[in-house]
C-alpha cells in the first residue's frame, strides 16, 4: 500500500502488479529449490552420507583445525559447482553442515562459512558458471576468463578461515570491539598483500621475491598467536613502504626523461 506514495508508482499502476509476478516467479523457483532439497535431505538419511562425510573430515583432521576446514572447503566448492547460490547453498549446509559443526564451529559460523563457498564455486574453475556466462559479454574464451576470475578471486576463499578462527568478525558471536578491530584492520591488510601478490603489482610490477614475500605476510598475518601475525604486519608494512618509495623515486626520473 505504501507504494503509492512513489509519484513513478501513481503515473504507472501496472509497476505494483508487475512487482507481484515477478515475486510469484521467483517464489516458484524458490519452492521447486525446497522440493529438490527434500528429496536430498531424504537420501542423505537414507544413506548416511552426512555422518560418513563428517568421519572422514575427522580422520583426515587429526590435531589441525585448518586442515580439516580446507578438506570442507574442496567439498563445498565441489558440491556447489554449476548451481544457483541458493540451491547450492543449501545442498552443501546439508551435506557439509554437520561435518564442520562435528568441529567444534558453531552453527552461525558454519553456515557462512558453506555459503561463502558456494557463492565462490560460481567462479572456481572448471565449471565456473559465472564466468562461462560473462566470457560471451567480454568476447573472450570462458577457461581463460574463468581462470582469470578465480585468480583475481582468489582472495576470496581466505575470508570463510577468518569466521572460523575469528568468530568476532561476525559480530554476532563473542563480539569484542577491539578485538574485532584488530582482526578487521589484519584481515583487510591481509587481502592487500594477497591481491597485490597474486597480480604481481601495486604501485608498480612487483619481483618474484616480494610477491613469496607478500604471500607469506598475508597468510602468517591471519595467526592466531602475536608471535606470528606481529612479524608478518611489520613485514607487510616495509615491503608496502618500500614498494611506495620505489614508486617515488620512478617518478622524478620518468619526469626528467621527459
Amino acid at each position: 500500500m505504501l507504494s503509492v506514495i512513489n509519484p513513478e508508482v501513481r503515473n504507472n499502476p501496472m509497476r505494483v502488479w508487475r512487482s507481484f509476478i515477478n515475486g510469484s516467479k521467483s517464489g516458484a523457483t524458490l519452492l521447486i529449490a525446497i522440493a529438490a532439497i527434500g528429496i536430498l535431505v531424504g537420501s542423505l538419511d537414507t544413506t548416511g552420507l552426512g555422518l560418513k562425510l563428517a568421519n572422514v573430515i575427522a580422520s583426515v583432521r587429526g590435531d589441525s583445525l585448518f586442515s580439516a576446514l580446507a578438506v570442507a572447503m574442496v567439498g563445498a566448492l565441489i558440491l556447489g559447482m554449476g548451481m544457483p547460490t541458493l540451491p547450492a547453498y543449501l545442498i552443501i549446509i546439508l551435506v557439509m553442515g554437520p561435518a564442520i559443526q562435528a568441529l567444534g564451529i558453531s552453527m552461525l559460523t558454519a553456515h557462512m562459512f558453506v555459503f561463502y563457498y558456494g557463492v565462490a564455486s560460481s567462479l572456481t574453475p572448471p565449471v565456473a558458471i559465472a564466468a562461462y556466462a560473462a566470457a560471451p559479454i567480454a568476447g573472450s574464451n570462458p577457461l581463460m576468463t574463468a581462470f582469470m576470475s578465480f585468480r583475481l578471486g582468489m582472495a576470496k576463499f581466505i575470508i570463510p578461515f577468518i569466521f572460523a578462527f575469528y568468530p568476532t568478525i561476525l559480530i554476532v558471536e563473542e563480539f569484542h570491539l577491539l578485538p574485532f578491530l584488530w582482526i578487521l584492520a589484519r584481515t583487510l591488510f591481509c587481502i592487500w598483500l594477497f591481491s597485490s601478490a597474486l597480480s604481481a603489482f601495486d604501485r608498480g610490477r612487483l619481483t618474484w621475491a616480494e610477491v613469496v614475500l607478500r604471500f607469506l605476510a598475508a597468510f602468517i598475518l591471519l595467526a592466531l598467536d602475536p608471535l606470528y601475525h606481529l612479524p608478518a604486519l611489520a613485514l607487510g608494512v616495509v615491503l608496502i613502504l618500500w614498494d611506495w618509495r620505489r614508486g617515488q623515486a620512478k617518478g622524478p626520473e620518468l619526469e626528467g626523461s621527459k
